[in-house]
């Protein structure tokens, strides 16, 4: 399992600089900014933004959606660079039929390959059913499938058995790659989520906003200790 992190601006020089660190994540902020890689990543991960946009209580529009694809197509050159890359779709937080519905969109405009999101409709519930429908429906179209955590821990991903989920997304679609997004949010959490198995990947930006959550004093110590515990 690899641990993705986040970017963070006032640490990007020594996040760069750390071997142990396999996969990063951006998000996109509304610009179409140009992302300096200096070195190999085995996954890289350009975000939407969707979950920021639900904070401020926003939806995506066209306008929108045009300049999130034109911030991937600009940056799709760090493909040379990292193993795999992955642009997010326009989903929206808890919201799957919105979210289907921004994915059919984005193909029907012929902008660049994304990766769908499965969504919850509640924050710390998931009904795993609803979670193999949306599955069936992407799994149409791409082999990769992300799962946009709605707060759970670990220790409810087990209670709920969302490894049937991700197992059935493995073992029958097919699907070669799922990243969690925003879980392990402490040393213990990954091991909890590390228990749930059959997907691949995972981020959190509790490195940087509770490092005491990893045992560490700063973000950077808990960088280190996270890479370690999730080997």
């Amino acid at each position: 399992m690899i641990y993705v992190i986040p970017h963070n601006y006032a640490l990007e020089k020594y996040i760069q600089s750390n071997k142990k660190v396999q996969g990063r994540l951006k998000a996109f902020s509304g610009s179409c900014e140009k992302i300096e890689v200096d070195r190999s990543y085995k996954i890289y991960i350009l975000d939407s933004g969707a979950f920021v946009l639900s904070q401020n209580k926003r939806d995506m529009d066209d306008e929108y959606m045009s300049r999130l694809n034109n911030y991937y197509v600009n940056n799709l050159s760090i493909k040379k660079q990292c193993e795999k890359v992955f642009c997010i779709a326009p989903d929206k937080f808890l919201n799957s039929q919105q979210s289907m519905y921004n994915f059919f969109k984005w193909r029907q405009k012929g902008f660049t390959d994304v990766v769908p999101v499965l969504q919850a409709s509640k924050k710390g519930v998931v009904d795993c059913k609803d979670l193999m429908r949306q599955a069936d429906f992407y799994s149409k179209f791409t082999k990769t499938i992300f799962f946009s955590n709605p707060g759970l821990r670990g220790e409810d991903a087990k209670m709920y058995h969302l490894n049937q989920v991700f197992k059935y997304m493995k073992e029958e679609l097919k699907v070669d790659w799922i990243h969690i997004l925003g879980a392990g949010w402490s040393s213990q959490d990954i091991k909890d989520w590390q228990a749930v198995g059959y997907y691949d990947s995972m981020d959190s930006i509790a490195y940087y906003t509770e490092p005491s959550a990893y045992d560490a004093k700063n973000a950077l110590q808990a960088i280190n200790n996270i890479m370690e515990v999730a080997k």
